[in-house]
């Protein structure tokens, strides 16, 4: 299989290419590990500090934890390093359709498009282009 090349400044020395889809997965899952332990956390504050008790943290509460948290986990991890905890191990990283760095804007877009319905399941392709990355104008390629 061949890789696809992206190749948007004739001045650059190195290509662009976009990240595999089996990269796009493996970021999911340990984004997804990372938040739950966030959330967990976070869950656990709430507890110690006296504001909530196991037996009174309802399944919406929970629920607006883990939004809570994915609202803020994309937009610091890809807004200022460029890739969350998941792009980091797989040595990926979200650039604009330019091939540049995304603004805090651009980043916020692709996270709340993360919350359609159905969203992931846009991946299945050679070299897949979620839905979050085409509305946000966003992609993800394989970094040094």
């Amino acid at each position: 299989m061949e890789n696809q090349i992206l190749d948007f400044n004739p001045n650059k020395k190195e290509k662009l290419v976009i990240a595999r889809g089996w990269k796009r997965f493996v970021n999911a899952l340990i984004d997804s590990v990372v938040m739950y332990i966030i959330a967990i956390i976070f869950t656990a504050i709430l507890i110690i500090s006296g504001r909530k008790t196991m037996n009174n943290i309802g399944q919406m509460e929970l629920f607006a934890i883990m939004l809570f948290v994915q609202l803020i986990y994309f937009p610091f991890f890809e807004t200022v390093f460029g890739k969350t905890i998941g792009k980091m191990i797989t040595r990926t990283e979200v650039l604009t359709a330019e091939g540049e760095k995304p603004d805090f804007n651009t980043i916020f877009k692709r996270t709340l498009c993360r919350f359609i319905p159905f969203e992931s399941f846009t991946f299945f392709d050679k070299y897949p282009v979620g839905l979050h990355d085409s509305i946000s104008k966003t992609i993800v390629v394989n970094s040094k």
